[in-house]
């Protein structure tokens, strides 16, 4: 049982939907793009970018949707998570994609959060296994359990 990002695709497997979320923009206060309600991906990559390590799924995205626009992605910084690229974000300046919820968190802490005009976006998640009738009753158990603690939200 896994929980994956849709956009990696569940051909082999058998899934149901669980979670969705936004990826958007965070700047810091005062940066040129602090004031603006939407960018496009390709606006932003006129500045440095802090960035996930390079083997995780969001930074392989990104450095595709770059690539399609015949841009490049200019990381300053690889962190380990999210909450550390909000902070390196706050303190040397530059700007990094990250979850929506993930930001808003650090908007008391001189974020802005800046969403991203782009498709790609807006993630779906779900949950996979191979299949359902070869899933242990607890594992059933616990993808039903998964499954009706998404239906409440909207994250």
């Amino acid at each position: 049982i896994g929980v994956c990002w849709d956009a990696i695709g569940f051909e082999a497997l058998e899934s149901r939907p669980y979670r969705r979320d936004e990826l958007v923009l965070a700047v810091p206060e005062g940066h040129a793009l602090a004031s603006r309600r939407s960018v496009t991906f390709l606006e932003s990559l006129a500045y440095d970018h802090v960035t996930l390590s390079p083997s995780t799924a969001v930074n392989t995205m990104l450095n595709r949707a770059a690539a399609s626009a015949g841009a490049v992605v200019h990381s300053r910084a690889a962190v380990s998570n999210f909450d550390a690229a909000l902070r390196v974000v706050v303190v040397n300046r530059y700007v990094s994609v990250v979850p929506r919820q993930v930001a808003e968190r650090a908007a008391r802490d001189g974020v802005r959060v800046v969403t991203l005009a782009e498709p790609w976006a807006h993630r779906r998640f779900g949950i996979c296994f191979r299949s359902a009738d070869g899933l242990s009753p607890a594992g059933a158990r616990l993808v039903e359990f998964l499954v009706a603690a998404a239906d409440g939200s909207s994250d």
